[in-house]
């Protein structure tokens, strides 16, 4: 079946490029209307990539920027129109910019993929030629040719810079005996005999069977990524009087890793059971505070007393969200867990008061290895210092906090007893030296 295919795309497109050859600039055998259409639509799907399930950016929607860029003439006659980027048809019957809209996007939806799709109105062409448009993705706060994208980048959010071009192929349609075929108001009737999908850059002539990119060189923004070219071609079949549609990819990842902040006690005096509460402060990765809120729980490590061991439990009621400024308290053998954090989002995590106890801290971002000791028995200024947030495969972004007190001599005693200790040491000596003086008369 597979084969079959392949072998009637080959035949199809060998047939378009006779058909060019014969007829320059697009020009099609088709007697029966429902053989033909005069209208193209694009489909544009966004599809968003988390590495936490369950975990997207608080997106509900993505918005595309749909552009005129040029129009080859076809075969032309007296009343033909000079068309240009300012009044190429577009969706709707209007002409210039247009955005496309993708909503329905949840923050919250279950898996790590969310894939969803707009298609715009009809174009209508009623001239022969080739249309060249351009598609890309509207970023917040940057600005296109319909002004500033609302809001603002959202951290984490990798947007999709890709620019792509919708080349569509529109041709008189012919009589049997090869004349124009008119219709009732004596116009031509025109056919959309194809659409191609360019990545990067335009295609460099009007054939839409060009199999390659032609020879374009790597893309200016990713040095040494090959320019993709065309990646993708719709040809209608015969019989298909439908509007032609060709679709476009976006993909945009949201990397984000979780933050583990640990909880030990030690020494003969350390209470297991005290809590000891830190405050948490955010930085946005482009600077700035940081006022998104994200969802944590606090676990018993259980009698491994390691993080992500089997036997860790859910502390009841240790769960929520929290954002810059907020606190969080944790006992012996405990951690808390907080999701979401986008890649380079600065931390810092501080322990509040506890000067009775000596704070050791360790902190550990990146890929597993040993953790980098930031303080050693500290009983004032118990914080992490700033710390970046590291995603990817195997990251680990940990601070442990260990605490210890220990039982220590009462130095107030031995000098509250020393005084009196050394009078009756005196005391003591002049009673041996009076004996010893007695024993030397009588004798």
């Amino acid at each position: 079946m597979k084969t079959r295919l392949k072998r009637l795309g080959a035949v199809l497109i060998a047939v378009l490029a006779l058909t060019m050859a014969l007829f320059p600039v697009g020009t099609a055998f088709a007697d029966d209307p429902a053989e033909h259409s005069n209208q193209a639509n694009i489909t544009v799907s966004k599809t968003l990539e988390t590495l936490q399930s369950g975990l997207f950016p608080n997106i509900t929607s993505f918005q595309f920027l749909l552009e005129a860029v040029s129009y080859t003439p076809g075969p032309t006659s007296a009343g033909s129109i000079s068309y240009t980027s300012a009044n190429m048809p577009m969706p709707g019957g209007t002409t210039g910019p247009q955005a496309i809209t993708i909503n329905g996007f949840s923050p919250t939806a279950p898996g790590t993929t969310q894939t969803l799709s707009a298609t715009t109105s009809n174009i209508t062409y009623s001239q022969a030629g080739v249309y060249l448009y351009r598609l890309t993705e509207r970023i917040p706060g940057t600005t296109d040719a319909l002004g500033t994208v609302p809001g603002s980048p959202v951290a984490g959010v990798e947007y999709d810079e890709t620019v792509y071009y919708v080349a569509v192929y529109v041709g008189n349609v012919l009589n049997d005996d090869g004349t124009v075929m008119l219709d009732a108001s004596g116009n031509p009737v025109v056919n959309v005999y194809a659409m191609t999908a360019w990545e990067t850059n335009p295609p460099a002539n009007t054939d839409p069977t060009q199999p390659d990119n032609g020879g374009n060189p790597p893309i200016p923004n990713n040095p040494g990524e090959l320019d993709d070219g065309k990646i993708g071609i719709v040809i209608p079949d015969d019989s298909d009087g439908n509007p032609r549609n060709i679709s476009y990819p976006f993909v945009n990842d949201y990397n984000t890793a979780s933050l583990v902040v640990t909880k030990k006690v030690s020494g003969d005096l350390g209470d297991p059971n005290l809590g000891f509460t830190f405050i948490l402060n955010l930085t946005r990765p482009s600077g700035g505070t940081d006022t998104a809120g994200y969802p944590y729980q606090i676990y018993d490590m259980g009698a491994d007393r390691t993080v992500g061991g089997t036997d860790d439990t859910a502390v009841s009621g240790g769960s929520g969200s929290i954002a810059n400024g907020g606190n969080f308290t944790l006992k012996h053998n405990q951690y808390i867990r907080i999701l979401g954090l986008p890649t380079g989002e600065r931390v810092t995590t501080t322990e509040q008061g506890a000067t009775d106890y000596k704070t050791t801290i360790t902190v550990q971002h990146g890929t597993p290895g040993t953790p980098v000791t930031v303080k050693t028995d500290v009983t004032t200024n118990k914080t992490t210092n700033q710390q970046i947030i590291v995603t990817g495969t195997n990251a680990v972004n940990q601070q442990n906090f260990t605490n210890k007190k220990e039982s220590i001599m009462p130095t107030g005693v031995l000098l509250d007893v020393l005084p009196y200790a050394l009078l009756l040491a005196v005391g003591i000596t002049g009673a041996v030296l009076i004996l010893k003086k007695r024993r030397a008369n009588e004798q």
